[in-house]
């Protein structure tokens, strides 16, 4: 045999053990992989969720001491020390009629695990289903329950059956007031109240969905927030969440928000800390972009100049950056420089189509500062709310203000505007001697447009209500206004504002008869815990990280 031949058959042999071996570390690789998977990996119940679901929360149904006795003292002061049971048993058992239901506490103990999942998820384009999850330490024991309530109903006249979907049995409730339905996945307990909404946790879970533990925001925003050291976190889509809004009443219309992109994404992630008397709360918007307000320091000086029947209250300092981000709030995720490329652009082709320089001839009139206000009374059409702006003294306002008209009529005429319904336009009108502009919109469009200029304010709002309770707050001709009202008081001394930029801030109440006007509750007869509930308020803060918040919601004490 020659020496070539001898040199081939000896690097053939090398190269067969080499790719045995690649061969071997592959097998072992994937081996492993599956064991993992199977033995070792630990599912989490943001597993079962789908990525960035409508509304997300973890609930630690096991908290420390101090924030069990802070739990008792704040259930107490809300009127029902079982507030906080009642309404999980409401959540996860909503098909099931309390006398059906007879879960003893020390029973719940013996079976649930350390953490739960309630949430809102999207089923296909339109529909959204309840994703409710639950840790069970003993199946047995879980298994054992939920057989014993299956019997109790059946025999009272509900209909259960049971489905099998991709090895996993769902079952599935019918009652008389609301359906449910329940499947156990590994050590969790799935509930929905359809097959559809458990089917697609089961998908997620296996990997079929992109999974919520997966997703990049939310394990951003959660691992900034520290969620797993709380005893609530939750993580919402509010564009989403505002869409479920809308649905509510076809009396509630909010403008522009069917033209966002549904990709489009506005996270909010938050962590709920109880206190005797509220609930303290710290967010985080979105999680990577930049906050659009830098000025530190914030102190809410327009709420003396509106009045204390406000429902929703929203303080800034700059405006300019307010409106800047708004132009291009339809974009989607972009970075700082291309946003600020994309702002100069429009700004440009507003100057060239109107001869209107937004940063000249509207942001020099103007200090900054603005307020929006919702108020619980409905207006002839829809929604009452009013914007305030601070605007400095001796700079002229008017004839800027008329060039912004063709802008706003050239946007509403070209796309609000159906056919059939004519041309909007603005017209002069007086309210106590003070002159006003009014463009009244089409009826498909719940808000029209009102304006006046004062001294040293220019007051937007969306109906006649609205403005002349601005107008007269500003002048001071009204009674009672937001600055001197006890629980906007209260709520705001309770939220660190050293670093603070803006305000938002809720009265519970107000909101509460806004609701009512719209149909989607009756005020009268809410439950006391409800009208115990007295105000919410956000404290802003800038970070390069996103948009953090302070917040406290204030609970009426006993």
């Amino acid at each position: 045999m020659s020496q070539r031949r001898r040199e081939e058959i000896r690097r053939g042999k090398k190269t067969f053990w080499l790719r045995l071996g690649i061969v071997a570390v592959v097998v072992l690789l994937l081996a492993g992989l599956f064991s993992y998977y199977k033995f070792f990996r630990k599912i989490k119940p943001e597993n079962f969720i789908p990525e960035n679901p409508i509304t997300f929360l973890l609930i630690d149904i096991n908290p420390d001491s101090e924030q069990n006795n802070s739990l008792d003292e704040l259930a107490a002061n809300l009127g029902d020390e079982d507030i906080f049971k009642k309404y999980l048993e409401g959540q996860f058992f909503q098909g099931i009629s309390e006398d059906n239901l007879k879960i003893e506490e020390d029973d719940l103990k013996s079976w649930l695990g350390e953490k739960l999942v309630v949430s809102k998820i999207r089923v296909g384009d339109k529909e959204s289903k309840s994703a409710h999850v639950i840790g069970v330490k003993n199946m047995v024991k879980a298994r054992d329950i939920l057989g014993t309530i299956n019997e109790n109903i059946k025999k009272r006249g509900s209909v259960v059956s049971t489905e099998e979907f991709r090895n996993v049995n769902i079952v599935y409730i019918e009652g008389s007031q609301e359906d449910m339905a329940y499947a156990f996945y590994e050590d969790f307990l799935l509930f929905s109240e359809d097959p559809a909404g458990i089917k697609v946790m089961v998908d997620t879970a296996i990997g079929r969905n992109k999974s919520l533990a997966s997703d990049r925001i939310y394990r951003r925003i959660k691992r900034k927030l520290k969620g797993d050291d709380f005893v609530v976190f939750a993580f919402v889509d509010l564009l989403e969440s505002l869409r479920e809004i809308t649905k509510i009443s076809d009396q509630i219309s909010i403008p522009y928000l069917g033209q966002i992109s549904t990709d489009a994404r506005f996270n909010l992630g938050i962590v709920f800390q109880a206190q005797g008397d509220g609930i303290k709360m710290r967010t985080l918007l979105g999680g990577e972009n930049e906050s659009y307000e830098k000025k530190k320091g914030f102190k809410p000086n327009l709420a003396s100049v509106v009045p204390d029947n406000t429902a929703l209250y929203w303080e800034g300092q700059e405006v300019q950056s307010l409106v800047e981000r708004l132009l291009v709030s339809q974009e989607g995720e972009q970075s700082q420089v291309d946003r600020e490329a994309k702002i100069e652009l429009l700004k440009r082709g507003i100057s060239l189509q109107f001869g209107l320089d937004l940063d000249e001839d509207v942001f020099n009139m103007l200090e900054g500062r603005y307020a929006l206000a919702l108020f619980p009374e409905k207006e002839e059409k829809g929604i009452s709310a009013g914007l305030v702006l601070n605007r400095k003294k001796g700079e002229s306002a008017e004839d800027n203000l008329k060039r912004l008209e063709e802008l706003a009529l050239e946007e509403i005429n070209d796309k609000l505007v159906e056919e059939g319904e004519g041309k909007v336009s603005f017209i002069n009108q007086t309210y106590k001697n003070t002159p006003y502009r009014l463009a009244r919109l089409p009826e498909s469009i719940k808000i029209d447009i009102y304006y006046a200029v004062l001294d040293d304010k220019i007051i937007i709002a969306t109906g006649l209500k609205a403005l002349s309770s601005l107008i007269n707050a500003a002048e001071g001709t009204s009674g009672d206004v937001l600055a001197d009202d006890k629980i906007f008081d209260d709520t705001y001394k309770k939220i660190d504002s050293k670093e603070a930029t803006r305000l938002i801030y809720l009265n519970t109440p107000n909101a509460f008869t806004w609701l009512d006007s719209f149909g989607y509750l009756e005020y009268n007869t809410l439950s006391d815990e409800y009208r115990r509930l007295r105000g919410v308020g956000f404290l802003s803060q800038h970070s390069n990280e996103g948009g953090w918040a302070e917040g406290f919601l204030s609970v009426k004490e006993k």
